[in-house]
């Protein structure tokens, strides 16, 4: 959702470092609108503060909430009434439950009107799968030049079915719907297979006393084990649909902080 605010200073830079401050997101993610330009008067008398309109994010609405306003839109068009309308999004998919009387204007002979409904919200939701995949794209792209540039080549070779498995399962640790999630699940993903779990594929001894099943390849086997448990009891992954922000971290530490002198106070 949009945010807008309105702030004053003595120049056009405080006013903006000002809203930077208030809307919590650095000043090159605001778009400025200069309403007052700053003015020092005569002799200080009739001195004015810049004035400026700072605004951060998009009018669009969210897409559940553009789907709502869609069907309610419908259903007054078709004259149904006392229709209540549930929808749950669970990671990248959108279930709408529709209830009332007289739905069946609303079903059609055979289905045809809903799926004819669905094929529209189809439509309108269209902008949104468009733009997550050019924003994918992007990354896949930087990232395929990146790796060329590191190992000096350019081969289709190294690129096997087994990398998609890695990559959806690095997905389904972090967890499907988060950004975040998938950043902390590849950092796992890297670490458990290629450092932390590698004295497992070591022979070990203490004193003359073999460790048994320590040897190559055991490793994997761990790690097979590890991610099926992340699977069974983490069903939508560490982080689910959740989003780590540096606003969200910056209020963890506030109240570990005010904690602390508190757990002081009763020792």
């Amino acid at each position: 959702m949009k945010q807008e605010y309105i702030a004053q200073g003595k120049t056009i830079d405080e006013a903006i470092e000002e809203a930077a401050v208030q809307l919590g997101v650095d000043r090159d993610e605001l778009s400025i609108e200069i309403l007052e330009t700053p003015s020092k008067g005569f002799w200080g008398f009739g001195s004015s503060p810049a004035k400026i309109k700072a605004s951060y994010g998009t009018d669009e609405l969210p897409a559940e909430q553009q789907a709502r306003e869609y069907l309610e839109r419908l259903c007054e068009i078709m004259d149904l009434k006392d229709v209540k309308i549930q929808i749950d999004i669970s990671g990248k998919n959108m279930h709408i439950n529709m209830t009332g009387p007289h739905l069946g204007a609303l079903i059609g002979k055979r289905g045809e009107t809903m799926y004819a409904v669905q094929y529209l919200l189809s439509l309108a939701m269209f902008k949104h799968k468009m733009l997550s995949f050019v924003i994918s794209s992007f990354f896949s792209g930087v990232g395929g030049a990146l790796f060329a540039m590191y190992v000096a080549n350019a081969q289709a070779k190294v690129f096997t079915s087994t990398m998609t498995y890695e990559i959806l399962l690095i997905v389904v640790i972090g967890g499907i719907g988060s950004v975040s999630g998938s950043v902390i699940g590849t950092f796992l993903y890297v670490a458990c297979s290629e450092w932390w779990l590698r004295f497992l594929d070591r022979e070990t001894y203490i004193g003359s006393f073999k460790v048994p099943l320590l040897r190559s390849g055991f490793r994997m086997v761990v790690f097979s084990v590890v991610i099926m448990i992340i699977v069974l009891f983490f069903s939508k992954g560490i982080m689910g649909e959740k989003e780590l922000s540096w606003k969200g971290i910056g209020g963890l530490l506030k109240k570990r902080k005010k904690a602390a002198p508190a757990a002081e106070k009763e020792d």
